[in-house]
């Protein structure tokens, strides 16, 4: 049985590999998700070196099948949640090691109510950008 798809996580783009060689400019946007096993442990063909490690490749497949979970979640499931977090745990959730350095969290304020989070699964699950979506801050 298929579960239900709410879009509470809105995927924007998924797929494509870059170098984490910082002296390579290599990137194929064209490598599609589906495939990224078969690239696991492959060089770079610029430089050589290791373009997508196992580790990387797992916490890229945790991290889509988590979304696929929220995106199971009825949004007033989730909006009865979100209510139930204190306001003072705004700070707390920006301090997360998930969040920090991420360009653009110290917009996120109390009257945020959608965001969107470019992420990096190079290392660990990081945001590396977060973006105020709300319908208010979109009218300005």
């Amino acid at each position: 049985m298929q579960k239900e798809n709410y879009q509470n996580i809105e995927v924007l783009r998924e797929g494509g590999l870059k170098c984490d060689n910082s002296k390579c400019d290599y990137i194929n946007e064209k490598v599609d998700f589906n495939n990224y096993e078969n690239w696991v442990d492959k060089p770079c063909p610029k430089c050589g070196e290791n373009l997508l490690t196992e580790e990387d490749f797992l916490r890229a497949t945790a991290l889509r099948e988590t979304i696929k979970i929220i995106n199971s979640i009825p949004p007033e499931e989730l909006e009865s949640f979100s209510k139930k977090l204190p306001a003072e745990s705004l700070e707390d959730f920006k301090q997360l090691g998930f969040f920090k350095d991420a360009e653009g969290i110290d917009d996120i304020n109390e009257n945020t109510e959608s965001i969107k989070i470019a992420l990096s699964t190079h290392n660990e699950v990081k945001a590396v950008k977060v973006e105020d979506c709300s319908d208010d801050k979109q009218e300005e």
